[in-house]
């Protein structure tokens, strides 16, 4: 079995995709060959074609025309839990097995799987709130910080002792450090970490409690944990379509509801 990525999207689109193939060669007992560029294949496994698959296959009943020696492209984005979650640890095991296995995105960035499993890091944090500013207060897709603000002063009441890590990519406008400084100004055990991608995910991954953004990175690192005890995920009512139905990585998983903000509307709230 040969499989095809179309790297769409940055890493935690890349993750999500991987987690696809890994299943879907799984189901089929066969080692897979996973390659990151689009070359010569015989079936492309949509989005829609993957969920119809996936469905089949959480009820047992997997689709058994395929020609496994066949080779197949994945184009989409597959972000999804029911399945993951099932074969999780067939997930972890594949990556464990294949220590040199590379993952590229659209940027042409390259990973070592293996890091998004056994990295070590020093930072160790037990409650853990990933933020997405950048683009998505450009788009006009951030999250309006008080519905932040109103999980941060639960957490508060629940883990009175600890520091709260905020993970972010560094700020770069006037507009993301104001976004920044809403908690700072308002919290004393706040700390900020802006590292590399891989340290910032295994910063997420080995925590206790997570609060996710709308960011498949954040869901990758909920997904792999093996020391989560809750997480928080956005309650994005598929507004990015049926491929994007990822909600429960743990039992202890809860879904907070969000509004977005333009530019102009953040700026008010941030005065």
């Amino acid at each position: 079995m040969i499989l095809y990525n179309h790297n769409k999207g940055r890493l935690g689109n890349s993750l999500f995709r991987l987690f696809a193939n890994i299943v879907f060669a799984y189901v089929y007992k066969t080692n897979a060959q996973i390659n990151n560029f689009i070359g010569s294949s015989n079936i492309c496994i949509s989005d829609n074609y993957f969920i119809i698959w996936m469905n089949n296959v959480l009820n047992n009943n997997v689709i058994d025309n395929l020609n496994i020696n066949s080779s197949f492209l994945f184009d989409g984005f597959y972000q999804h839990d029911k399945i993951y979650v099932k074969y999780k640890n067939e997930i972890i095991n594949f990556i464990t097995n294949n220590p040199n296995l590379i993952i590229k995105t659209d940027r042409e960035d390259s990973y070592k799987v293996i890091d998004f499993i056994n990295y070590s890091i020093p930072q160790k944090y037990n409650v853990v709130v990933h933020l997405r500013l950048e683009d998505f207060i450009l788009i006009s897709q951030v999250i309006n910080p008080n519905c932040i603000k109103n999980i941060i002063d639960e957490l508060i009441l629940d883990y009175p002792n600890e520091k709260i890590c905020f993970v972010l990519n560094k700020p770069k406008t006037e507009l993301e450090i104001k976004y920044i400084q809403f908690f700072t100004n308002k919290y004393s055990n706040i700390v900020i970490e802006s590292n590399d991608v891989v340290t910032d995910y295994t910063i997420m991954k080995n925590a206790k409690v997570l609060v996710c953004s709308c960011s498949t990175l954040s869901w990758a690192a909920s997904l792999l944990s093996n020391t989560l005890e809750k997480v928080y995920i956005p309650n994005y009512n598929q507004v990015n379509g049926s491929h994007q139905t990822f909600k429960k990585p743990i039992e202890n998983t809860i879904l907070y509801e969000i509004q977005t903000c333009n530019i102009n509307e953040l700026d008010i709230i941030l005065k």
